[in-house]
């Protein structure tokens, strides 16, 4: 489900979303997987059984969508790196976007688990423990809410240019971050 999904979100992006501006990208896809995400809250409130739909039919539906929302929001990102990226550096590049994905999971699921703490959901497995899922839900909110977190730094780090517009141009413009670094000198 999580392939053909990541397969419908780049049908999407090269559908709808290829000429828009970085930062529209990146707020609505933002917002909608934020969304997505609070779809786990209806589960663990048991709403979807009022609108009769099974536990795996929601989970599997809202797996899909975050999944066509992941890839549709990562396109526009390995455009841009691809534009902005030294030549010559394209695999510290890589490697430098990986362990920063890395590190932010690392602090998402520590962040997580201490939540999960404070909030009491921490069951044991022992029988008859249901009463510890009871604020589960506000775990699975506050969680959809914090990928919005970095929306307030978009103006200042996401260029406000189409993904079809050239980013750097070398011999006209002075503004990459890499004119005048060692690596250029050298």
């Amino acid at each position: 489900v999580a392939s053909l999904s990541s397969f419908l979100g780049m049908a999407c992006y090269n559908r709808f979303a290829k000429d828009m501006k970085y930062r529209h990208i990146f707020i609505v896809g933002s917002l909608a997987y934020m969304v997505v995400n609070c779809l786990s809250a209806v589960v663990f409130l048991r709403l979807n059984l009022r609108l009769h739909i099974s536990d795996g039919l929601f989970m599997v539906a809202s797996s899909g969508m975050q999944s066509a929302i992941g890839q549709l929001t990562w396109m526009p990102c390995t455009v841009m790196l691809a534009q902005l990226c030294p030549k010559g550096l394209e695999s510290t590049m890589y490697a430098l976007l990986a362990s920063s994905m890395n590190l932010g999971m690392a602090i998402a699921n520590y962040a997580g688990a201490f939540l999960l703490e404070y909030l009491g959901v921490n069951p044991r497995g022992a029988d008859n423990e249901g009463a510890q899922f009871e604020y589960l839900w506000v775990a699975a909110l506050i969680s959809a809410c914090g990928p919005c977190v970095p929306l307030l730094l978009v103006n200042v780090l996401i260029p406000d240019a189409k993904q079809s517009d050239r980013l750097l141009d070398k011999d006209e413009d002075d503004s990459s971050a890499t004119v005048g670094s060692l690596w250029e000198q050298w």
